[in-house]
């Protein structure tokens, strides 16, 4: 959509697991690329990224690096700041309508809905040098920033269909890991009910706890996390039928180890491997579901599941016991 409002070619700056799949590697060919390593410092990206400008290409950038998890602009690199200004190109805003209505991050299925794309602004060199760092930034955020709740109704017999994916806490009971999503409604075991419309809100059948959107329920989940301590040695999450993939140097995984997962105020124990949590540099989600490990010495592993699988939960927890270990407290939860 975003190449198809331009009249020159676009080059995509685009995390490197996204060219894994034989239809990615094809459109490869097709529409220019620049991979990064979501997750690391990848300084040699920065480079093609100011070669390409400097020879005349257009160069496209996502500030958040990920799709909305809850429809809203999600958290975006200070980062993005200096490859504005080390670029020195004007800026183009683009933004999609709908597409968190159309295709949730969470689901497995399209809606019936519409979606659009254009351009809500543009900033020469000259405006963006006359900006504060701060100014700028600000700038981004407002300029990229839509309000999918207002945009139509997106029809489906399974909207609500792996929720579970985001929602992980039961706000009525406070239970952890007891949301089960069915068509078009999700349920905890404490008997709450609740039909997920097509406007995107949720209708509370049984026990009504006044959260209207999907927004609303991650961030009670993240009040929750943020007054989270732990108790030693106990697990905090669980999960069966996971597998676990090392990255290897061409991008390729080794084979799969497959077993559980469990996560401790200590360590992540996946298949038998455990990792300590202080010797995690970062925990990444992409896709639907694909859980991504690096650790500090350079190792990134894959974590898959066959079911609904909720990697949003580790990342929320992984940033919460890094601040209580760090001492450390901000409101960057990885994402």
């Amino acid at each position: 959509m975003l190449e198809a409002s331009f009249n020159r070619p676009v080059c995509f700056l685009a995390q490197n697991t996204l060219f894994l799949g034989p239809l990615i590697r094809i459109l490869r060919h097709l529409t220019p690329f620049i991979s990064i390593d979501k997750g690391n410092v990848d300084a040699s990206a920065v480079m093609q990224c100011i070669r390409y400008v400097r020879e005349g290409g257009v160069l496209a950038v996502y500030p958040e690096g990920n799709l909305t998890y809850d429809g809203e602009l999600g958290y975006m690199n200070p980062s993005i700041i200096k490859l504005v200004r080390v670029l020195r190109v004007p800026v183009i805003y683009y933004t999609v309508r709908g597409g968190y209505g159309l295709d949730p991050r969470f689901g497995t299925s399209l809606r019936r809905g519409y979606m659009h794309g254009g351009v809500t602004g543009r900033r020469s060199v000259a405006e963006i040098d006359a900006m504060t760092d701060k100014e700028l930034f600000a700038d981004i955020r407002k300029m990229l920033t839509v309000d999918e709740f207002s945009v139509g109704l997106y029809r489906s017999k399974k909207s609500a269909e792996a929720l579970e994916r985001v929602l992980y806490r039961c706000p009525f009971c406070g239970s952890v890991e007891s949301i089960k999503s069915s068509g078009r409604f999700v349920h905890c075991v404490c008997g709450l009910c609740a039909e997920y419309r097509d406007n995107l809100t949720f209708n509370f059948i049984r026990g009504e706890c006044g959260l209207r959107y999907v927004r609303d329920w991650i961030r009670d989940e993240l009040e929750w996390v943020k007054s989270f301590v732990p108790e030693r040695g106990s697990v905090i999450f669980r999960d069966e039928h996971v597998k676990l993939e090392k990255r290897k140097p061409d991008m390729s995984y080794e084979k799969p180890e497959s077993g559980s997962m469990e996560m401790t105020g200590e360590h992540i124990s996946v298949c038998g491997k455990t990792f300590l949590l202080s010797k995690l540099s970062n925990m990444v989600q992409i896709k639907k579901q694909i859980l991504l490990l690096f650790t500090a010495e350079q190792e990134v592993y894959r974590i898959t599941s066959p079911n609904v699988f909720c990697a949003l939960k580790y990342i929320h927890m992984f940033h919460r016991l890094r601040q209580l270990r760090t001492g450390v407290f901000d409101n960057y939860f990885g994402m």
